[in-house]
């Protein structure tokens, strides 16, 4: 079965339990980037996700086929009202190499996420993806694509991380998001 993008799934048991209220978010700030976010419902041993690709836009003029839909990304945390929420802004950085129309995308999305976080007034954490990823992954071989997309399933065996109905593989966008969404809930959790 498919899930549509605001669909709950309960993520299994964590090691620490949060008794605050707070809403854990993470956000891979890419165009192929994910937004997930952690949180307890009413019973306190199980964890609801929601999760999503960053919304985009058609590009009607210039080069590049899609671009950010901004009123969408600050929309995105309407949906879970007046809870406590932290968030989790994946570092954006220059790779060698890399071009500069890449290079000012990347810092665009970066700088977008961070604009409406400090517009709506919601508290974040900048975290470089080395520091998430050694709280978050084990000793398993493999990518850091391919690890992110394990991590999701062990905490949630059968979650799906397909961006689309017709996508066949996971979308690592979304599970780096929701692998920062469960190191902020490991770090800031609380007892």
């Amino acid at each position: 079965m498919r899930r549509s993008p605001d669909v709950l799934q309960v993520i299994g048991k964590f090691p620490r339990t949060g008794k605050d209220g707070t809403t854990f978010i993470g956000l891979d700030p890419g165009l192929d980037g994910g937004m997930a976010a952690i949180f307890h419902m009413k019973d306190p041993k199980n964890l609801v996700h929601v999760i999503q690709v960053v919304p985009t836009l058609k590009k009607t003029v210039g080069k590049g086929t899609r671009v950010y839909n901004v009123e969408a990304m600050a929309n995105w945390f309407v949906k879970f009202g007046h809870r406590r929420m932290l968030v989790i802004l994946e570092k954006q950085q220059a790779m060698p190499k890399q071009g500069v129309s890449s290079m000012f995308s990347i810092g665009r999305g970066f700088g977008l996420w961070q604009g409406i976080l400090a517009g709506m007034g919601l508290p974040y954490r900048i975290v470089h993806p080395k520091r998430w990823q050694k709280q978050v992954f084990d000793d398993s071989e493999g990518g850091t694509k391919e690890r992110s997309v394990m991590v999701c399933q062990r905490f949630s065996p059968g979650i799906d991380l397909t961006a689309t109905p017709r996508s066949y593989k996971p979308h690592s966008g979304m599970a780096d998001a929701l692998c920062m969404a469960i190191y902020g809930y490991q770090i800031w959790g609380g007892d």
